[in-house]
């Protein structure tokens, strides 16, 4: 009784899964062939304006580095320039500093000369010696 009872399950599960295969698939192979077709359709429209977008982005973001780039050259200029500006400025103040200071050495020995010359000079008396 064993083996028939075992025979019996197989035979029946056989039947049951062959009438489960069979019951799975409701729609057409042409159905699932056009569903298919539409998402394959949707997907690469969204990929198509997914890329169309990247790269108006990648094109904005292309011309901020090159007007930023610009930009840098442009103040790298301007600071050479201002350098060039600070050391020419600082050789003209170092030589106005040099002809101040002779300046005022030379009017200093002007008015020690003139102070000199000013000074009451003491008066020598002659005495005469004669009797």
């Amino acid at each position: 009784m064993t083996r028939t009872i075992k025979i019996l399950l197989v035979l029946g599960l056989t039947v049951f899964g062959v009438w489960g295969c069979s019951k799975g698939s409701t729609g057409s192979a042409s159905d699932k062939s056009s569903n298919n077709e539409a998402k394959v359709a949707k997907l690469e429209e969204e990929l198509k304006s997914t890329t169309a977008g990247f790269r108006t982005k990648l094109a904005a973001i292309e011309e901020q580095l090159r007007a930023e780039t610009a930009r840098g050259v442009a103040l790298q200029k301007e600071r050479d320039d201002g350098l060039t500006n600070l050391k020419a400025k600082s050789l003209e103040r170092d030589q106005v500093q040099t002809q101040f200071d002779s300046f005022r050495k030379n009017i200093k020995e002007l008015l020690g000369q003139t102070e000199a010359a000013l000074a009451p000079q003491p008066t020598i008396k002659t005495v005469s010696l004669t009797k």
